[in-house]
This record gives C-alpha cells, structure tokens and sequence, in this order.
C-alpha cells in the first residue's frame, strides 16, 4: 500500500512540476500541500517498519547464546594457561617471570571480556527508525 502511495505522489508531484500554466513558486506550494496529503502515510510506514525491525532483531537476539560466547571465549584462553602452568617458570621464583606470565594471563582474561562486552554492546543495542523523507523544498 505504501508503495503504490508513493507512486501516487510521484505521479501527482509530476504533473505538477509539468504545468507549464504555474510559476515556479506555484508548483511549490502545491507539491508542499500535496505532501502534507502523503505524510501520514510516511509516518505509518516508519512506524511499522520500526515495528518490524525491532521484532526481528528481537528474534535475532533471542537465538545468540551468550553461555556458548562466553565457553568460546575461553576455550581460547584455556589452552594458553594450561601452556603457562606446565612451563617450568611458573615453579621459579623470578619475580619478572611472574610479572611477564601475569601480563600474558591478563591478556587472556582481558580479551575474553572484551568478548563478552561485544555481545552485551549488541544485545543493548536498539533499532533507529528511519527518519521519514523530507518535504520537497520550495524553489
């Protein structure tokens, strides 16, 4: 339905803009009139479609699991720690080995949370409707 208005309103607006019969200014104020015919329509169309998107990414979110996001994460992690503890450093004890390893470790931990916090950053994102087109503007 929207489409076939907006088809209308190109149509119409055509005509307008084709009268040889009106000035300049005229055809603006009659186009201008003319889209105050059609703005509710726009905003009806916004207003769904920001219905819409907002049900799909609903249902989008609702399948992301943040349990299994989070296991990955640090299944990367793991095997990196398992490294460092059956590496004979771990049993010294030189403080800039373990200053070295804590660096590393942390590294580990820090891009598994930051993992996390891409997920979270999507969930709590929320859809921006679409600003409905301009009025023409008046030559």
């Amino acid at each position: 339905v929207f489409e076939q208005k907006m088809e209308e309103f190109g149509a119409r607006a055509e005509r307008i803009q084709d009268d040889p019969e009106l000035s300049e200014t005229q055809k603006g104020l009659r186009i201008a009139a003319l889209w105050s015919d059609y703005q509710p329509h726009v905003a009806d169309f916004t207003a769904e479609a920001t219905r819409q998107a907002s049900q799909i990414a609903e249902a989008a979110l609702a399948e992301i699991d943040i349990d299994a996001i989070v296991r990955e994460a640090i299944a990367g992690v793991e095997p990196m720690v398992h490294g460092l503890a059956a590496n004979g450093a771990w049993a010294q004890a030189d403080p800039e080995q373990m200053v070295t390893y804590g660096l590393v470790a942390q590294y580990g931990m820090d891009q598994a949370l930051d993992a996390f916090d891409e997920v979270q950053a999507a969930l709590a994102e929320t859809p921006v409707p679409p600003a409905p087109p301009a009025p023409p503007v008046e030559s």
